[in-house]
């Protein structure tokens, strides 16, 4: 059995764990006609200050617009609004990959590729007799090691999850051993995949240092493969209580089996080539090593990094404003001029007020000039994105970004988020309480990729919102709470001091403006609505705002 059949737990875990939402989600997914691995979308809490949300966009043979769109939900005690956009902004953090499919027969696919590349370029070479150029070796290397490397990253995920829900209490007896069964045989694909990349990077070349790099990083990201399988196995002692113990043991003895003879090979191998640590390693042995670990990850997956450097669109129109609010002061001033004339000057009452007007307007004409410079520029910035950037990968132009920052009330928000947000509500008093929203919006227009090595990609968002700024206005995260027991005498707790925030994330896919024309729009959509719990540290956990 393939490990890709694992893989499929993945997308399970990446949708809402509402049912509604799940069901809003199949029912648009149904009209889109999109398969559900087109986009995928998953919250989580990075560290104390962040929660990252990572949204995926799988390239097609048709180009297509993805959207992301954050709603945060902020009690208005916390002044959101004495912030400025600028501040706002600097809380929001992206970063985009190109990397493979999460799903199905197109992650392998570019992994055999990237493969296959390299292997026909050294196996030229040989029979020219020739050596290939380093920079020939080094990009094919980069580019086989950035697909393998995310391959494995996935399927670590998704099977260690797989896992997991192979032993909940409430699960089927027969998909639990069946899972087993595929774990097992997705553990022994993993290790042919290992060996085949292996193979290819022992051939002698001039790049054999970056081959030996290539395949140490590797050897590094296996491992951490296997540990996260074992370290999960061995958190559980017994199977679901629908499955049979003798079922069970065997299924977990296969796969233990499996685990524990892929991981003495793997020890065996790196002893062999130097890279096995030692017992005795220092700390400052240790960082180091975990320092060349994260520069091997950069070297190599650099390759699929993309240049999202953000430039204000208003800067387009600036100087335009500039001119219109010059061109408003000037008409003002002609206008003046006009009316002190030497004739209007006699006929008027003593002529002071025209001229003493005029002597203002002077005066005040720079002034003028700024106003209406601002005006003209507040009203262009109403149609335009307060960022925008042209996507680059490889020097190559894969489609272009735009971003809009608002800081919203909630009472203007579309019936479907207000809903969730009343759903999310512990009480009806919480409701009542006023609460202003950071509004953040995110648009990639991808360009198609039917063929070539893009076709086997996917734009991997990877968005983290920074919580610190809030932190400030929080009490202390444990205080006495005074209280009676039940036969009426005082004690007091130590509580802790949590605040609750609120955060849902929407992603859809549709077809561009540009190519829908008078035909229905096609869109896939996903919605997730979480509760933020924090104290005066920061990020406490992250909770399902709808449970």
């Amino acid at each position: 059995m393939e490990p890709i059949t694992v893989l499929s737990n993945l997308t399970k875990s990446w949708r809402p764990a509402d049912r509604k939402a799940a069901a809003v989600e199949a029912e648009a997914e149904d009209r889109a006609a999109i398969p559900s691995t087109r986009s995928h979308l998953h919250i989580s809490r990075h560290d104390d200050h962040n929660i990252e949300v990572k949204a995926i966009f799988e390239f097609g043979a048709r180009a297509f617009e993805g959207e992301i769109e954050a709603f945060l939900f902020i009690p208005r005690s916390f002044d959101l609004r004495s912030w400025g956009k600028s501040d706002l902004e600097k809380d929001v953090r992206s970063r985009v990959r190109l990397a493979v499919p999460v799903g199905g027969e197109q992650g392998l696919a570019a992994v055999a590729n990237s493969k296959a590349a390299l292997k026909q370029m050294l196996a030229a070479a040989r029979d020219r007799n020739e050596t290939p150029s380093e920079d020939a070796i080094l990009e094919a290397a980069r580019d086989l090691c950035a697909v393998t490397a995310e391959t494995l990253k996935q399927w670590m995920g998704a099977q260690t999850r797989a896992l997991a829900q192979a032993h909940m209490p409430f699960a089927n007896a027969e998909e639990s051993l069946q899972e087993l069964v595929s774990l097992r045989d997705s553990v022994g694909r993993a290790s042919e995949l290992i060996n085949e990349i292996r193979a290819v990077v022992a051939e002698p070349a001039s790049g054999a240092s970056v081959l030996r790099a290539l395949d140490e990083y590797l050897s590094h990201l296996y491992v951490q493969y296997l540990g996260a399988l074992h370290s999960e196995l061995s958190k559980h002692s017994g199977g679901p209580p629908a499955l049979d113990a003798h079922s069970y043991r065997a299924a977990r003895t296969g796969l233990q089996t499996e685990l524990s003879q892929r991981m003495e090979r793997e020890a065996i191998y790196r002893l062999q080539a130097g890279w096995c640590s030692d017992a005795m390693e220092s700390d400052v042995e240790r960082e180091r090593r975990l320092v060349r670990m994260s520069h091997l990850k950069k070297f190599f997956q650099s390759r699929n990094f993309v240049d999202v450097s953000r430039r204000p669109s208003a800067k387009r129109v600036s100087e335009t404003t500039a001119l219109a609010g010059t061109a408003f002061a000037g008409l003002i001033w002609a206008l003046l001029q006009r009316f002190n004339r030497p004739d209007v000057v006699d006929v008027a009452f003593q002529s002071f007020f025209i001229v003493g007007f005029a002597v203002v307007a002077y005066v005040l004409r720079d002034r003028l000039k700024d106003w209406a410079k601002e005006r003209f520029h507040e009203e262009a910035r109403k149609f335009l994105a307060d960022y925008e950037q042209v996507l680059m990968a490889r020097d190559r132009r894969i489609g272009e970004v735009k971003e809009w920052f608002h800081i919203r009330d909630a009472n203007t928000l579309t019936d479907e988020i207000r809903a969730l947000r009343r759903r999310a509500a512990g009480y009806e008093m919480e409701l009542r309480l006023p609460e202003d929203v950071f509004h953040y919006r995110k648009r990639q227009d991808i360009e198609s990729f039917s063929e070539g090595p893009w076709a086997a990609r996917a734009l991997h968002e990877n968005l983290r919102l920074n919580f610190e700024r809030y932190l400030k206005h929080m009490d202390d995260p444990f205080k006495e709470l005074i209280d009676f027991d039940p036969e009426g005498r005082l004690h007091s707790h130590r509580s802790h001091r949590v605040y609750h925030f609120y955060l849902c994330v929407r992603t859809s896919r549709r077809t561009p403006a540009a190519e829908r024309g008078h035909a229905p729009m096609v869109e896939t959509t996903q919605t997730t609505f979480h509760r933020v719990v924090l104290d005066k540290n920061g990020i406490v956990r992250l909770e399902n705002g709808l449970d």
